[in-house]
C-alpha cells in the first residue's frame, strides 16, 4: 500500500530478467473495468492490487523508453527500451513516477498511520 500519496519509482522499474516493465493499457476504460484487469491478471502470481499508477504514453516516450503492447493477456503491455544499467534505470523511474497518477482501490483502508492522502 502506498504510504505517501505518490507513486513509488521502484513500482515502475523494469524486470531485472528481460528489462521491461507489465503494464496494462487502460485507455476508454471505467474504473471497475481498470480493477478488474488487476483482479483477473494480476492478483492470482502477485497478490493484491492495492493500488495503481496511471502514466501516460507521452511519459514514457518522453524518457526515451517506448511502449509495446502484446495483448497477451487482452490490454496488456510493456514498457520496453530500458537501458542495462541499473543506476540509470532509477533516475528514468523517478521521472515517471513523478508523471503518474496514484489511484488506491477503492474500499482499501487508506486511513492508516503514515499515510498521507495526495493533496
Amino acid at each position: 500500500m502506498p504510504e505517501s500519496g505518490r507513486v513509488k519509482p521502484r513500482a515502475l522499474e523494469p524486470w531485472r530478467r528481460d528489462l521491461r516493465t507489465s503494464v496494462f493499457v487502460i485507455t476508454g476504460l471505467a474504473e471497475d473495468a481498470i480493477w478488474e484487469l488487476g483482479r483477473r491478471h494480476v492478483e492470482p502470481t502477485r497478490g493484491p492490487v492495492l493500488a495503481r499508477a496511471d502514466l501516460a504514453e507521452r511519459a514514457i516516450t518522453q524518457v526515451g523508453l517506448r511502449l509495446e503492447r502484446d495483448d497477451n493477456p487482452p490490454r496488456h503491455a510493456s514498457i520496453a527500451g530500458w537501458p542495462s544499467d541499473k543506476h540509470a534505470w532509477r533516475s528514468i523511474a523517478q521521472e515517471l513516477a513523478a508523471a503518474a497518477e496514484l489511484h488506491v482501490r477503492p474500499g482499501e483502508p487508506a486511513e492508516r498511520p503514515g499515510y498521507e492522502p495526495p493533496g
